[in-house]
């Protein structure tokens, strides 16, 4: 399941709405790792909206909505149990 396009168009145009210091990230895989230099970077804005995928992701036209995607770090997560194999 993917997340509409048109849904996060107009969640993002309202956050922005409401604040001029602020940045949208998407956190996604093909994203530049995070570092503890954008973390000194983005403690400058006022506010900082994160937005997470879930399931299948996003629409690939969000990536143009938002102001960076991020990466953190190589690994997969899930809502789901820890398995060891």
């Amino acid at each position: 399941m993917l997340i509409r396009v048109d849904v996060i168009d107009k969640a993002i145009k309202s956050l922005k709405s409401k604040s001029l210091n602020s940045r949208i990230i998407l956190t996604s895989a093909r994203g530049k790792r995070y570092t503890q230099k954008d973390a000194r970077r983005l403690a400058k804005y006022k506010n900082v909206i994160i937005v997470c995928g879930h399931y299948e992701g996003f629409d690939d036209r969000v990536s143009g909505l938002v102001d960076e995607e991020i990466s953190i770090g190589d690994y997969v997560l899930s809502g789901g149990r820890s398995r060891l194999w």
